[in-house]
């Protein structure tokens, strides 16, 4: 998260907005010669719901008319009562590039809200008028990123480092019997057969394991997080549904996952081989609700708090 942060990027724009135009990155936000620039401005870049993602540029000021800045609507996508689009700038590059979090908000449904990892550049693009050629500041789409290249940027790290500090960490406390553990769960006896059930071990009073088996007649899924000082390091997850056998190993560095694998240990689709794990893109997998319910699991325990556990059966 970039905050206080100021960065100054000045163009020359001729003709239309004479002398330098300097933009501000100050406390989270872009500015452009003074003037805040509209959330509505950077988020209209990002891809729609739909997948369409077609949006190459947004001009911010015009040497005619009004740009995005002066605009009546900078975002014409938002949906009547929903919360106005936001954004976070994650990561600063040369040559005025950004990395930014651009998050659209939904007044219905069970979504909440929608954010993409785009890549953004300020930029003077050229404009003919009817007077001539003018440059205009403008801010380009110029690609995209992911969590895994967040996490490699940000800290440097060497992955193959860091795999193997994971599996030391992991190893040490994995199914570890001479480590105590609490269990809290419930069976629920009504109509199908359900059961859930969430494991913690602990090492020098503190969580390091985590494991919530929930089983569903023919249907289990077991998820296991693994921490290290409160911070969430592994989660390894099996779901096992009729023909499916799937396990999935998220990897992460500052809770921000750099390395994601599959491995189907029958029935693999076309691309895997049977019991071979294979890399795959973080974006396939619901990270942000494993993290989400890893986390959920240590303030219980923290909080000492597993009355919904207890009393889960729908």
């Amino acid at each position: 998260m970039v905050i206080g942060l100021v960065v100054v990027a000045a163009f020359l724009v001729k003709e239309a907005l004479a002398g330098p135009v300097e933009v501000v990155v100050n406390k989270g936000q872009f500015y452009l010669a003074g003037e805040l620039i509209p959330p509505g401005c950077i988020v209209q870049l990002s891809p729609k719901l739909s997948g369409d993602n077609v949006m190459a540029a947004v001009f911010l000021e015009r040497p005619r008319g009004r740009g995005c800045i002066a605009a009546n609507d900078s975002f014409p996508r938002q949906e009547a009562g929903a919360k106005p689009p936001s954004y976070e700038i994650v990561h600063v590059e040369e040559s005025n590039v950004y990395w930014v979090s651009a998050c659209t908000y939904l007044a219905t449904g069970s979504m909440g809200r929608s954010c993409s990892g785009i890549v953004v550049q300020f930029q003077p693009l050229p404009y003919r008028t009817t007077q001539g050629q003018a440059e205009v500041v403008s801010l380009l789409h110029v690609g995209e990123w992911s969590p895994e290249e967040l996490v490699r940027v940000r800290s440097g790290f060497n992955k193959e480092e860091r795999v193997r500090e994971i599996r030391r960490l992991y190893q040490a406390v994995a199914g570890n019997k001479r480590l105590p553990t609490e269990e809290h769960g419930t069976f629920c006896s009504d109509g199908p057969s359900v059961q859930k059930s969430v494991l913690y071990r602990l090492k020098e009073g503190r969580v390091v394991e985590v494991v919530d088996d929930h089983n569903y007649d023919l249907v289990r899924l077991s998820s296991s997080f693994y921490f290290h000082k409160d911070e969430l390091f592994f989660a390894f997850v099996q779901e096992r549904e009729e023909e499916l056998e799937l396990d999935t190993r998220i990897y992460f560095k500052d809770e921000q996952p750099f390395l994601c694998k599959k491995t189907y240990n029958s029935s693999p689709p076309p691309g895997f081989e049977q019991e071979v794990a294979k890399e795959v893109p973080c974006a396939e997998i619901k990270v942000a609700a494993t993290v989400e319910k890893g986390k959920k699991h240590l303030k219980r325990y923290l909080q000492q708090d597993f009355e919904d556990l207890e009393n889960w059966c729908p």
